[in-house]
Order: structure tokens, then C-alpha cells, then sequence
């Protein structure tokens, strides 16, 4: 699965859209916290964020692209959820969310 479509929204980010690294970070498939990196932005993920505004669009990357691990083995969860943050390059920092739930895909 994949492809959807979401908006990151926040102060601080990088006015290159290219430059934001999206993480996700899940402990669904361990029970410990593993942290993911997003594929790098499209064409037209970058067209789409307004950086300016605070806003990054980003297409969802299918869970076999983003953990590496195979789509047999990822048909066993009937669920994984995933908690976003965004880490800038100028200055590095990781942005994450105060009311953490806000950052939660399924």
C-alpha cells in the first residue's frame, strides 16, 4: 500500500523542500522504536509544499519501500502506525509534535 497523499504542517522548516527529511517511526513491528527515513521527494511533492507557508506535501512511500521488508512478511499486521517528524538541515533539528497523536498515520 501507499500513495496517499499528506500535509506536514509547521514552523522552522527548510525553505528547500528538499531538504526536510521526513522520518517514521514505529514500534508495531518489534515493540521497539524503529525509525524509517522517507524516499526522496518528488518532482511533484516539491511543487506541491508551500515552505514558505509551513506547509511539505508528502506521498505516503508503500510500506515495503519504506521498512525494506518484504510485502509477505509486512501481510501478517493488520496494523502499523507511524509517527511522523521532520528533521531540517539548517539548523539540524528534529521537529516533532507536541500533541503527538496530531502526527500519527495508519
Amino acid at each position: 500500500m501507499g500513495g496517499s497523499q499528506i500535509y506536514i504542517t509547521g514552523a522552522g522548516l527548510d525553505m528547500e523542500p528538499s531538504l526536510n527529511d521526513v522520518m517514521y517511526t514505529t514500534s508495531d513491528l518489534t515493540g521497539e522504536d524503529i525509525t524509517f527515513a522517507a524516499p526522496p521527494m518528488s518532482e511533484d511533492e516539491e511543487f506541491l509544499s508551500g515552505v514558505s507557508m509551513g506547509k511539505l506535501s508528502r506521498i505516503l512511500p508503500p510500506l515495503e519501500v519504506l521498512t525494506g521488508i518484504p510485502k509477505e512478511q509486512l501481510q501478517s499486521f493488520t496494523t502499523l502506525i507511524f509517527e511522523i517528524s521532520v528533521i531540517t538541515s539548517d539548523p539540524a533539528e528534529e521537529h516533532v509534535c507536541k500533541e503527538r497523536w496530531r502526527c500519527r498515520v495508519q
